[in-house]
């Protein structure tokens, strides 16, 4: 299977990634459409500067990429291709 080259769209159709809790989970949702997401990073990331949103996303900690098939999850959901979560994932 070959992986799609560059970011691809987010999901949360994995199910619940037991690591984390509800409120976790309900941040990264929050986070990926807040309007004030540039600010959050700014905050984090005083000397980052031209991040895009998917950069600024997955710096801030609310999306992973499944390294086994490239898929864009949000953090605390399991992988929505593959079901592995996020702490089963090898660590590179």
């Amino acid at each position: 299977m070959a992986l799609v080259q560059g970011p691809r769209p987010w999901t949360l159709e994995g199910d619940f990634d037991p690591s984390y809790d509800d409120a976790e989970r309900a941040r990264n949702r929050r986070l990926l459409t807040d309007p004030r997401l540039t600010s959050h990073f700014r905050r984090r990331f005083p000397l980052r500067f031209g991040r895009d949103y998917e950069a600024m996303i997955r710096a801030l900690g609310a999306v992973w990429d499944c390294p086994d098939d490239g898929t864009a999850n949000v953090t605390g959901y399991c992988c929505a291709a593959c079901g592995r979560s996020r702490p089963e994932m090898p660590v590179e």
